[in-house]
């Protein structure tokens, strides 16, 4: 659900038009200080404009330019997250991404070649995502599709399950200081009403996985279960429980 009066649509193209309707936002056709968020077009993406913050912080998904498509060409075999969802040798497990957020960890897992869904519930990180993913797919033949909406729902709800289920999901900060990167930040402001249902998320993809369910975790805080992991993987600020299922 988007409250009232934080987010709306700038813009009088085709496509801002069709997604203030689709997303029930307003659709304006100047910059309103109303908002605390807005939705535009800049450099030929989908970009949303936190104008809250000190100085207005702009977001946009871009998995061809920065540090991800840098982070693409390294060996990314040696990847953490390639670890602990069981890509080793030949082997490229399917992976759904529960928890998607900005896809960073499942843009990776698809660049090694596995098959990766993904879902978002924020209809607005959704929307995001689902222009960084066109516009990759359009230079790149990677295996990844998003869907939309609740995950509890829609993976209860699939014929066919992944692999391994991996899950990212969002956990407030330790004091003032530690969110310091402004992406966080604007999801943490865009999820703040979201319900915290760790639990029944956790166990509705150990019951859709096959193989693994993989949980990423701030290196501070607890698990998200009092299910003991299988086994742990480390670095330096994260860590991933590993569930495994046979």
């Amino acid at each position: 659900m988007i409250s009232n009066n934080q987010v709306a649509v700038v813009g009088a193209t085709v496509q801002l038009t069709q997604l203030a309707t689709s997303l029930q936002l307003p659709l304006l056709a100047e910059h309103d200080n109303n908002y605390e968020f807005l939705l535009m077009e800049h450099a030929g993406m989908l970009t949303l404009c936190w104008q809250a913050a000190k100085q207005p912080v702009f977001l946009a998904i871009d998995f061809l330019h920065g540090q991800l498509a840098y982070r693409q060409k390294q060996s990314l075999q040696k990847e953490a997250v390639v670890k602990a969802v069981g890509a080793k040798g030949k082997e490229r497990p399917s992976v759904l991404d529960a928890t998607a957020g900005l896809g960073r960890d499942a843009f990776i897992l698809a660049s090694i070649g596995c098959p990766v869904t993904l879902i978002e519930q924020n209809a607005v990180i959704a929307a995001l995502l689902e222009d960084g993913i066109r516009r990759l797919l359009q230079q790149q033949a990677l295996n990844m599709q998003l869907i939309k909406g609740d995950a509890i729902v829609k993976m209860a709800s699939l014929l066919i399950k992944p692999d391994v289920v991996y899950l990212d999901p969002m956990f407030p900060p330790r004091n003032k200081t530690a969110l310091v990167k402004k992406d966080m930040q604007i999801l943490q402001r865009l999820t703040h009403d979201a319900p915290d249902n760790n639990e029944a998320l956790f166990q509705t993809a150990l019951d859709c996985a096959t193989k693994r369910v993989v949980v990423k975790r701030p290196n501070y805080a607890p698990t998200i279960t009092e299910q003991a992991a299988d086994f742990v993987i480390r670095t330096e600020y994260h860590r991933f429980d590993i569930y495994k299922k046979m």
